[in-house]
């Protein structure tokens, strides 16, 4: 969480820093650094869509083993694993 509130202050320490000179009659000005602003936000907006996957609805297990590692998964049916362990701890429920 923390590492997260870090990035975010210096995010904006960095904008508020670059948006007065950028807006500047003498440099770009408003419109095109609305737009630039306006388009990275739309590439992010799609990159989320496009690779994060949605959990809505599904139950903390499923959310678990849907971003297990593919060696893993295929690791738990070469063993002959079941699907009943719990994942948080390692330890198996049909004990």
């Amino acid at each position: 969480m923390g590492i997260i509130l870090l990035t975010l202050w210096i995010t904006v320490l960095v904008l508020s820093l670059v948006c007065p000179i950028l807006m500047s009659p003498d440099s770009w000005g408003p419109n095109p650094v609305f737009y630039t602003f306006g388009g990275l936000s739309t590439i992010g907006a799609f990159y989320c869509y496009i690779v994060l996957k949605e959990t809505k609805g599904l139950s903390d297990k499923e959310k678990k083993s849907l971003f297990l590692p593919k060696s893993f998964k295929i690791a738990q049916n070469v063993y002959g694993q079941t699907t009943n362990t719990d994942l948080s701890d390692g330890v198996s429920s049909d004990q």
